[in-house]
């Protein structure tokens, strides 16, 4: 068996040497994730692959899976790799977070809003938002109708920047009227 010297470098071996350097490399690797703010996100990438979406954020490969990490994950990217149509509604956007389209489209299927943002700086781009649909709540007893509004986009809170979005087949219509049951007048429809 053959034995390699051993290098001693201003009285230290170079195994010690090793061991040190490894010992301070794990040492600032402790520090460092010390000091970074407790949850802290990084941005990633999604990309999504499922053309159905239940509004279920826990399935991945879905658009709500997407936008449900993205909110927890700002400054991330969700990239269509296919046409999308909900069943459901989708959850709110409330990060930053840029949606390429590819060219693809997102449906609300003639029974949900597509988008509902309440946060961030979002920025949709390349995609077509097709049969989106808001429709405000009943309203109570002598009450007008609540407010449809943002079939295809509801932006409570933040900014939305869109770049070649195409808008097709999107409604928003207010509420019923509520009715008084003893000869009142009965309430006008919202929107």
């Amino acid at each position: 068996m053959m034995s390699h010297p051993k290098t001693v470098v201003a009285g230290v071996s170079r195994h010690t040497r090793l061991a040190r350097g490894l010992m301070l490399t794990t040492a600032l690797t402790a520090v460092g994730f010390m000091l970074a703010p407790p949850g802290t996100a990084q941005a990633a990438a999604y990309t999504v692959t499922s053309a159905s979406d239940s509004g279920d954020s826990t399935v991945a490969g879905t658009l709500s899976y997407a936008i449900a990490q993205a909110n927890l994950n700002p400054g991330s990217t969700i990239t269509l790799s296919t046409n999308v149509t909900t069943s459901s509604a989708l959850p709110a956007i409330t990060a930053n977070v840029t949606i390429a389209g590819a060219g693809f489209q997102v449906s609300g299927n003639n029974t949900n809003r597509v988008f509902f943002v309440n946060g961030g700086s979002v920025t949709i781009q390349n995609v077509s938002i097709v049969n989106g649909n808001a429709t405000g709540g009943a309203g109570a007893m002598g009450g007008g109708g609540g407010l449809g509004a943002g079939g295809a986009i509801f932006v409570a809170s933040g900014t939305v920047s869109l770049a070649s979005v195409n808008f097709t087949g999107n409604t928003a219509t207010g509420g019923a009227g509520g009715s008084v049951a003893r000869g009142g007048v009965a309430g006008g429809s919202g929107g």
